[in-house]
């Protein structure tokens, strides 16, 4: 297995975007559509969990058997917050690193998705990380840390525009391999 970068440099962080990081994979990939896709969707957990340490180097792709696929997320931390906007790490546009639902839909033609294949992803996220507290809860996590982690997850001033959770009962996480 290799490891590389996709295409920016970590001190272009402050000009790095996840649209940008889904052009990188364009040229690199061997199924654009299934990694573009899951780009998206990390963007759109990495929101709704606050995570804020989305920067470029947290971004990779690796090679296999088959070729270049983007790599598992990896260094996702969950980071409390006080002020009512977020930030990521990277653009969620190339105009803004603002985490909202429209920044997030302003460039889902570059992961080659429609606006409406977009939100529908989004609202599949959200139903998942919606049902967080009790698996945490089941998993042995304290109820102090559970209490820490609830101003990070879900945060009101993300999930704003966020389409409504789906409302599934089964809470696991998709595979890696859904689309």
């Amino acid at each position: 297995m290799c490891r590389a970068s996709l295409g920016l440099r970590e001190d272009e962080s402050s000009r790095g975007s996840y649209p940008a990081l889904a052009d990188g994979l364009r040229k690199l990939v061997e199924d654009f559509k299934h990694d573009a896709v899951q780009l998206f969707r990390r963007m759109i957990f990495n929101m709704l969990v606050s995570n804020h340490d989305d920067h470029l180097r947290n971004h990779a792709v690796i090679l296999d058997k088959v070729g270049w696929r983007l790599s598992p997320a990896y260094d996702l931390v969950p980071h409390p917050q006080s002020s009512y906007t977020h930030m990521q790490g990277i653009g969620v546009s190339s105009q803004s690193r603002e985490a909202s639902m429209k920044n997030a839909l302003s460039e889902a033609a570059r992961f080659g998705l429609t606006r409406s294949r977009a939100t529908q992803i989004a609202a599949e996220v959200r139903d998942h990380v919606e049902g967080w507290e009790p698996v945490f809860s089941e998993s042995g996590v304290s109820s102090k840390d559970i209490g820490a982690l609830k101003t990070a997850l879900l945060p009101e001033s993300v999930i704003a525009g966020f389409p409504k959770p789906l409302g599934r009962k089964n809470r696991r996480a998709p595979s890696p391999r859904q689309n």
